[in-house]
Formats: C-alpha cells, sequence, structure tokens
C-alpha cells in the first residue's frame, strides 16, 4: 500500500466532510492526530501501520451507517530521511456524525 491507496482506503468507509485549516472540524470536534513512525520500513509496511492506527480510532467511532462523516484537516503524508527512505505517516482527521455547525457540506468519497 503506498500513501494515496491509504487514503483511499480510509475514506471508502465514509462520507468527506469539509476540511479546514484550524484545530477544529467544521462540527466545532478537534481533530486527531496519528503517526506513525518506522525508521528502516518501506512505505507498503508503514502505510499498512497508519491504517492499523487509524483502525484503531476508527473502531470508538459511528461509521457511514450510522451517519458519520470523516472530516481531514491534513491528508496522509509520507516523510522521508535525507536519503529518501520513508520516515513517518502522519495524518489529521475527526469522525464525527455531528453536523457542521457552520453550514459546510458533505460529500461521498470517490468510488464510494
Amino acid at each position: 500500500m503506498n500513501i494515496a491507496e491509504l487514503r483511499e482506503r480510509i475514506e471508502s468507509f465514509f462520507s468527506i466532510g469539509e476540511p479546514t485549516d484550524m484545530a477544529f472540524a467544521v462540527t466545532g470536534e478537534p481533530y486527531v492526530t496519528i503517526s506513525v513512525i518506522g525508521d528502516g520500513l518501506d512505505e507498503d509496511k508503514l502505510c499498512m501501520m497508519a491504517f492499523a492506527a487509524f483502525d484503531v480510532y476508527a473502531m470508538d467511532r459511528p461509521g457511514k451507517a450510522q451517519g458519520a462523516a470523516l472530516y481531514w484537516r491534513v491528508y496522509p503524508e509520507l516523510d522521508r530521511t535525507l536519503d529518501g527512505a520513508p520516515r513517518q505517516v502522519y495524518m489529521r482527521l475527526l469522525i464525527s456524525k455531528k453536523g457542521a455547525s457552520d453550514g459546510a457540506s458533505v460529500s461521498r468519497a470517490q468510488g464510494a
């Protein structure tokens, strides 16, 4: 799995809400940070670990069937060492059933 496939896989489970560039989503709730560091691991293993960390967070949240949406603050990104080796996957997001407090829209994920 690469970083683009990680994002696609996460988004396949939810409707996608309007992103913000602030500490709080349009619902008024704070974003959650998921960060996985794996020096010496390849991109595939690092992304799989990041998905596993996301899955732990998502297990305690409502799903699409319950009306939840995924709100991105930072899409999954892959940081590399100076020599180009994968080092860290980082993302900030929120899964929420709460509606947007400012009327922002929620759209369906691509291919969902």
